[in-house]
């Protein structure tokens, strides 16, 4: 019954899974960037500490 309200509602299945789809990418996109950026700043802070040491 869901599904059947769920197809209604995006007039057909495609579109629905083409937004699924796209949003599943961003979020993959997303967290990906998240993780490098937090990889780079790991290795970069460290540097910065030790030059103003020196």
């Amino acid at each position: 019954m869901n599904l059947a309200i769920a197809i209604f509602q995006y007039q057909s299945f495609e579109q629905y899974m083409e937004f699924a789809t796209t949003g599943l990418y961003l979020m993959i996109i997303a967290s990906v960037l998240l993780f490098a950026g937090s990889i780079f700043m790991a290795i970069q802070v460290p540097k910065k500490n030790k030059q103003e040491i020196k």
